[in-house]
């Protein structure tokens, strides 16, 4: 059959009909073809197409957004965006980081951030190359926890930002909402024994599952705030055999804790279901000791290098040491199966002084405004 009598013969179909097969492609194999012909873009690039593709597997399927950071020459920053579902590595445009505190760096559900004195300048990612700022919080922050409700990239959204004050002594939690561009503060039922060390995205991990906001220190302590009644849990902590670091994760709709346990062969990776009323936390698979192996130091009396995020179903795991060559795992939540892959190397990545990640869903009208090369 000639190129000519098919696309004959694709023209022939309704445009529901090619809306719905464009529909089965992974997101970024829907970007290409955007490029091939006037009519395919007017269909991909779509309001509409974007939508139904949100509600598709392959829309809620996070990618994982990876920046390094060269501090001194900026042309040597570079930013990678993996589609799980294509299986590779796509280098994207790089956003200048802020000149000020980019030590305090981070990543969310879909943006990247840091923290300017009482302000939050945070990018959304992977559409908008520019940052913008909150108005200023109530305290000044440095190192906080920071978590996302909604997605940046929408007219709606809110920040929950939690310790890194620069006053150690305060440990007000700051939620931020967009639709009213304004700050809200927290702290008249902040338990009196909350993290009494300190609190700093260093040592801590947090998470949003429903209503409530997790935050857990690397020793297993844990605390629930919830964003109904407004009011936190007594301090509790996580029964985990032999553990050395903790970090949780919000699945779909569980709470994870991935755990550095010593055991009698060594050091290894758990996961971990956490009962998020009783906090009783069931072992649901262990990391295989061939990737393992890939974040671990030739000292066997040195922890691990690693760290990890969560979004939509699936965990991801990496290292920012660049004499590591930054490897990344993934494991895939959902159906209960847990199976863990090691994802392909970056495309030829120069020395990083600063790697900082980030996992969210994306779909073909966020690709549009962005410069991706495969």
């Amino acid at each position: 059959m000639s190129d000519r009598s098919t696309l004959t013969d694709w023209h022939a179909l309704s445009p529901d009909l090619q809306e719905r097969i464009l529909l089965l492609l992974p997101v970024s194999a829907a970007v290409k073809v955007a490029a091939v012909c006037k009519s395919w873009r007017a269909i991909i690039g779509s309001p509409s197409f974007s939508l139904r593709m949100s509600n598709m597997p392959s829309g809620k399927t996070p990618w994982l957004l990876f920046w390094g950071i060269n501090e001194l020459i900026h042309t040597r920053s570079a930013a990678f965006a993996y589609d799980p579902l294509a299986g590779r590595w796509f280098q994207l445009a790089m956003v200048r980081p802020p000149i000020f505190n980019r030590a305090s760096l981070g990543g969310a559900n879909g943006a990247f951030f840091a923290f300017s004195g009482s302000k939050v300048c945070f990018t959304q990612v992977p559409t908008k190359l520019r940052w913008k700022e909150t108005p200023p919080a109530m305290y000044s922050r440095c190192f906080s926890l920071l978590n996302i409700i909604g997605s940046p990239n929408s007219h709606s959204f809110k920040f929950v930002v939690f310790g890194g004050i620069i006053d150690e002594g305060q440990r007000f939690l700051e939620i931020y909402d967009s639709s009213s561009d304004t700050w809200e503060c927290h702290d008249d039922s902040l338990p009196e024994d909350l993290f009494l060390d300190g609190i700093s995205s260093h040592c801590m991990s947090s998470a949003i599952l429903g209503h409530n906001f997790y935050v857990a220190n690397y020793d297993g302590s844990i605390a629930v705030f919830s964003l109904s009644t407004k009011l936190w849990s007594r301090l509790q902590r996580l029964q985990i055999t032999g553990l050395v670091n903790l970090s949780i994760v919000a699945g779909d709709s569980e709470l994870f804790a991935l755990c550095i346990c010593r055991g009698k062969k060594g050091e290894c990776l758990r996961l971990y279901e956490v009962n998020d009323i009783s906090m009783d936390c069931t072992f649901v698979n262990e990391m295989p000791r061939e990737f393992f192996s890939l974040f671990q130091d030739t000292d066997d009396q040195k922890e691990a290098s690693l760290r990890c995020l969560g979004a939509g179903g699936i965990v991801y795991v990496y290292s920012e040491q660049y004499y590591k060559g930054y490897p990344v795992c993934a494991c895939d939540l959902r159906g209960g199966k847990y199976v863990w892959r090691q994802l392909p190397p970056l495309p030829s990545p120069p020395r990083f002084d600063r790697v900082v990640c980030c996992s969210t869903a994306i779909v073909p009208g966020d690709c549009f405004e962005i410069s991706c090369s495969g």
